[in-house]
């Protein structure tokens, strides 16, 4: 049993019968010759280049038949990414490529980008992909500087679980140096997680911009940890406050930022609000 939890309610579950029925012999299906034109997917997300704007994509079709030009619905919510209203074959060829053009100066690492890529169901293939959703990012490059000594009282400050200190990964950014990335300090580092405390299917980062020593600041944080009251976040106070419309002079005149000095990251008193579900 764990200490400082909440307790967890039981849940029934509803069981619920299902019907099968079979399907008549009148109902042949007949398989047919497949002559449309798919994309050949390159997975559900796409890292884009360190440099340069355009990600190349292979549009096949099954045979070299009529039509050469097939339209194309390209949708793009954040306007940053374009793509041809057509996709087109030369004489017998059975592939071809598609461009998607990005504005590189728009483009902020680590956010994804969602596009879609729909050819004419009238000249779409019947099995290939013919409505390609798709992910773009560009990765952030971080080297690790190996294992750091994190102190935590936030979680302790909740539930009276600590404060404590523990050994997590750190990681700056090879672009601006004093970006800093904690990996999965609440998942399985965290001394008091037991399996299914946190999210194990992927990491999360507790990201914080150092590069000012005197103006360290952190932004929303998912922690991937839940002991019962959904999912815990932070953000530490000084950027709450720029967030609601503050001037960060004034913020910093405060002391609501944290300080990097001799190594160590501090956040004062009160310095970083939480919250749960």
């Amino acid at each position: 049993m764990k200490l400082f939890k909440s307790s967890i309610l039981a849940i029934l579950a509803l069981a619920a019968s299902a019907t099968f029925t079979s399907c008549s012999d009148d109902n042949n299906i007949v398989d047919a010759p497949d002559t449309g034109v798919y994309i050949m997917s390159q997975g559900n997300t796409i890292n884009l280049p360190s440099e340069g704007n355009e990600v190349v994509l292979t549009v096949a079709r099954h045979a070299a038949t009529d039509p050469n030009s097939v339209a194309v619905t390209f949708t793009d919510a954040s306007g940053i990414f374009s793509g041809a209203s057509i996709v087109e074959f030369n004489g017998d060829e059975l592939t071809t490529t598609y461009t998607v053009s990005f504005d590189e100066a728009q483009i902020v690492e680590d956010t994804e980008y969602n596009v879609e890529i729909k050819l004419d169901p009238a000249q779409a293939s019947h099995y290939g992909v013919t409505d390609y959703t798709v992910k773009f990012i560009r990765l952030s490059p971080w080297k690790s500087l190996g294992k750091v000594k994190y102190y935590d009282d936030i979680i302790g400050s909740i539930f009276k679980a600590g404060p404590i200190e523990y050994d997590v990964e750190l990681l700056e950014n090879e672009k601006t140096p004093g970006k800093y990335r904690l990996v999965n300090p609440y998942g399985k580092a965290y001394p008091f997680n037991e399996p299914g405390d946190y999210d194990d299917s992927k990491d999360y980062y507790f990201e914080i911009d150092a590069s000012d020593p005197d103006r360290v600041i952190f932004g929303m944080t998912h922690t991937g940890m839940d002991w019962g009251n959904g999912e815990i976040v932070f953000t530490s106070r000084a950027q709450y406050l720029i967030d609601n419309g503050y001037d960060p002079e004034a913020v910093y005149q405060a002391g609501w930022y944290g300080k990097l000095k001799d190594g160590v990251i501090t956040f004062p008193t009160k310095g970083i609000i939480a919250g749960m579900g």
